[in-house]
């Protein structure tokens, strides 16, 4: 088993383990990457002690007020640490499990939803694109498809004639599957 102060080894291995487990994506070991990134810019010589009540909110305040993030993005932050305490506990690795019980009220606004409306897309469909840039008819196209599917862009890019059936699209989409 790693030392105490072997932190960074255990999240390394616990990366590793549960990349391969769970099928990451390239975009999920990115964020994993950000958080170790995060953890190591918090404070020197961090250990799983650290991890108690006061170290926790040590660490929101640090993502709060020094890497200025929003609230909603400090809750994903902390929902990824947990998810490695939570291993490092099961795996023997520690046995601080102060994390479980840390609740910190963090307010969330509801995301607004913006739309076009009709008006707003009938005026796009219908915008004189120059000659020198019909480039621009395509992408508008490309736009007014993903805003009438809903699809995002990156699947839309992937979308195949075989995922076109008479009355529906059927795709697996890449963020969510």
């Amino acid at each position: 088993k790693a030392k105490k102060s072997d932190l960074f080894i255990v999240f390394d291995e616990f990366v590793r383990e549960c990349g391969v487990q769970n099928n990451w994506t390239a975009s999920t070991y990115e964020k994993f990457a950000a958080v170790k990134n995060h953890l190591t810019a918090l404070k020197k010589g961090l250990t799983f002690d650290f991890f108690d009540e006061s170290g926790l909110t040590e660490y929101i305040t640090f993502l709060r007020d020094v890497k200025q993030m929003r609230n909603s993005t400090i809750g994903k932050q902390m929902g990824f640490l947990k998810w490695f305490l939570r291993w490092s506990l099961k795996k023997g690795h520690t046995k601080n499990n102060a994390f479980q019980t840390f609740k910190p009220k963090i307010k969330n606004t509801q995301k607004k939803v913006i739309y076009l409306t009709w008006d707003e897309l009938t005026q796009l469909r219908e915008f004189e694109i120059p000659e020198s840039k019909q480039y621009l008819a395509r992408m508008r196209d490309v736009f007014l498809f993903q805003c009438f599917t809903g699809l995002r862009y990156s699947d839309v890019f992937n979308l195949r004639r075989s995922n076109v059936k008479d009355s529906y699209i059927e795709i697996t989409t890449i963020k969510t599957a």
